[in-house]
């Protein structure tokens, strides 16, 4: 929706909408649903929400650094027995 949202409306220099159009209207409340907001988004809440997305998708919980390491010491087990086999 964001993309969508900076080809079809435009920002001034200060993030506001220089005419909300009834395209833009409708991509901000089609995000306020998609969000779960009450109503529809401003142009800035949308605009922030990549930003958020990135920096959620870029955190790493303990359980993943755990699973993580034990994805890696079943690699070395693995090669360790093909390494007894061979």
């Amino acid at each position: 929706l964001a993309a969508n949202f900076s080809m079809t409306c435009r920002k001034t220099n200060d993030g506001q909408l220089t005419e909300p159009s009834e395209a833009c209207n409708e991509i901000l409340k089609a995000a306020g649903e998609v969000t779960g907001a009450l109503k529809p988004l401003t142009a800035n809440q949308l605009l922030k929400q990549r930003q958020y997305m990135v920096e959620l998708d870029a955190q790493r919980s303990i359980a993943d650094r755990v699973l993580g390491f034990f994805n890696f010491v079943n690699i070395v087990w693995l090669i360790s027995i093909i390494g007894i086999l061979a």
